[in-house]
């Protein structure tokens, strides 16, 4: 949208410093972007897991705040580590499906199907 202001000295030098501003944060943002991820992925999974902290502590009444915080990581690691205990016997068992899958087809595979006969 155009705006019907004019475009004084005042409008332009703002212009100016607010675009340089954002391109050095856009910059220093790219430029440490591989220190700034873990602290995102923190801050993602403390987020997360801030609603079942506070069920720890106020709705079955923990005395301290670090108590609910363990709790709910161990209980978070625990039913990642089920899942996991569940699901890499079906993975393995796909796999071995799918050599046998690979070992049939490989049998029938004949290099005339893919070359010509000159």
């Amino acid at each position: 949208m155009i705006s019907s202001k004019p475009f004084t000295f005042d409008r332009v030098v703002r212009l100016l410093i607010g675009l340089t501003v954002i391109t050095l944060v856009f910059l220093l943002l790219k430029r440490l972007s591989n220190v700034l991820l873990p602290f995102l992925i923190a801050w993602l999974i403390a987020y997360l897991l801030h609603p079942a902290v506070n069920f720890f502590q106020y709705r079955l009444k923990f005395k301290s705040r670090i108590l609910s915080v363990v709790t709910t990581l161990i209980l978070v690691t625990a039913i990642f580590t089920g899942f996991i205990f569940l699901l890499t016997p079906l993975v393995a068992n796909e796999f071995s499906k799918l050599s046998d899958i690979i070992g049939a087809y490989s049998q029938n595979l004949s290099v005339d199907k893919f070359l010509p006969v000159a």
